[in-house]
């Protein structure tokens, strides 16, 4: 069963939008290349909070991702 693995946060104090989005993009090839991964989504909701999606193919290999 594919899972689907949701961060939501905000910045802390100080923090630019563009330091975010910067770090979102150089940990992207990283998450491509985890066993599992369908697909990944970033972005901002309208609260102002960032929200991070990974979909994986299941459980196991959302939590072996998080292990490593």
């Amino acid at each position: 069963m594919k899972t689907l693995e949701i961060v939501i946060f905000r910045a802390n104090k100080g923090v630019l939008d563009d330091q975010i989005i910067e770090a979102a993009k150089n940990v992207q090839p990283v998450i491509e290349s985890m066993n599992g991964n369908i697909s990944r989504q970033f972005g901002r909701a309208e609260s102002g909070e960032w929200v991070d999606t990974v979909l994986w193919d299941s459980m196991e290999s959302a939590k072996a991702a998080a292990n490593n």
